[in-house]
């Protein structure tokens, strides 16, 4: 009997050990697999990267979210009493609708949102061609439409939520666009909503990003693991953030932000994969992180293709914006080149930032030669 616990023990011990050296060299084969990615400091490489190994999925949750009035459910049902201050006052249409129906609209809207309201989708961000609607007249003709659907409390098709200051509705200052990976924040990403490139004050964002993560560490681990978000909100007069939206991949494996082509935010993402997963880089895509220049001739490119779009504004401020934002790279280049001087990767940056800025620098109007030289040297 005594040969047979012995024995028994052994097993186990033995089993144990087969598993701890299992898991131990899954983790190093992972790491090592990390390693030879041999990613380039670009969006869609690293997006890829993350969506292989699992770090994100995009699922039926992910999806859900997306929709701003499940989004809003859902955090109101698990948030805790205490952070439900961060939450801003968001329902269905047909939610808001339906409660005291024999209520004045009017009367209504004045009771549950006393400084303004928004309506707009739920989902898309253009539904049957309607955008934002904050007037009381607007909503009325949106209400008593025959050819608008408004749905079911169940499948709502817009929503309408307080209007909040410091947003594009009012003077923008204060909106902020958050990045998440799981229950933590891309510590670095945060960049004000409506200035796509820049460096808030590190005074607001830093415990913006804490009080955000605190939120985020709060809600059940099903609602955040493998989630990538980014979150819109808004710090308001009397300092307290609140969160306007979730935006995310939407269920299918793309883009859950606008501003992943940003160097600064992708620059961001490289450096927590490096810090919370041991992801490792080769130099070239060290060096560009390390100075946040990861895609940048990306973000250029777009700088052209997106500004030529904007047909309805003066051109020559056009050219004067994208001026401004290559002026700024060349600025942030230098002081790279001072830190790491006669690096050859940050030597090919300053020379392609240089021969785009002296073509600019002669244009004086969308389309003309020399913005049409400087858009060719971007790559476009």
């Amino acid at each position: 009997m005594l040969n047979f616990f012995v024995l028994f023990f052994a097993v186990i011990v033995l089993n144990t050990l087969t598993a701890q050296n299992i898991y131990a060299q899954s983790c190093e084969a992972f790491l090592s697999n990390s390693s030879s990615l041999n990613l380039p400091a670009k969006r869609d490489p690293l997006r890829a990267a993350m969506y292989s190994e699992k770090l994100i999925v995009a699922n039926a949750l992910s999806k859900q979210i997306s929709n701003k009035v499940q989004a809003a459910r859902l955090l109101n049902e698990y948030t805790p009493a205490h952070l439900k201050q961060h939450l801003g006052r968001t329902q269905g249409l047909v939610e808001f609708l339906s409660s005291s129906p024999e209520q004045n609209l009017l009367e209504k809207i004045n009771k549950e949102y006393p400084k303004g309201f928004v309506v707009k989708p739920a989902q898309a961000q253009n539904t049957y061609g309607i955008g934002i609607i904050k007037s009381f007249s607007d909503l009325e003709k949106l209400i008593t439409s025959k050819e608008i659907s408004l749905g079911t409390i169940d499948n709502e098709v817009f929503l309408i939520e307080e209007l909040h200051t410091g947003t594009i509705f009012s003077d923008k200052s204060s909106e902020y666009r958050i990045h998440t990976l799981g229950s933590k924040v891309i510590r670095g990403a945060t960049l004000n909503r409506w200035e796509y490139w820049g460096t808030p004050d590190p005074k607001i964002i830093s415990p913006l990003e804490d009080s955000v993560e605190e939120l985020l560490m709060s809600l059940p681990t099903w609602m955040t693991d493998q989630q990538a978000w980014s979150l819109d909100v808004t710090i308001n007069e009397n300092g307290i953030w609140k969160l306007i939206e979730i935006n995310t991949n939407k269920g299918v494996q793309g883009n859950w932000s606008g501003f992943l082509l940003n160097p600064v935010v992708l620059s961001a993402y490289f450096n927590h994969l490096e810090i919370y997963h041991g992801w490792n880089f080769n130099p070239k895509t060290k060096i560009l992180v390390k100075h946040k220049f990861a895609n940048y001739q990306s973000y250029v490119r777009r700088e052209f293709t997106e500004t030529e779009l904007e047909t309805f504004r003066d051109p020559k401020s056009l050219v004067a914006e994208v001026l401004s934002v290559i002026s700024t790279l060349d600025g942030r280049i230098k002081i790279a080149l001072i830190e790491d001087p006669g690096h050859p990767d940050l030597i090919e940056i300053e020379g392609y930032i240089k021969n785009i800025l002296n073509a600019l620098k002669q244009s004086q109007t969308i389309g003309d030669q020399y913005w049409l030289q400087a858009k060719k040297l971007s790559g476009v």
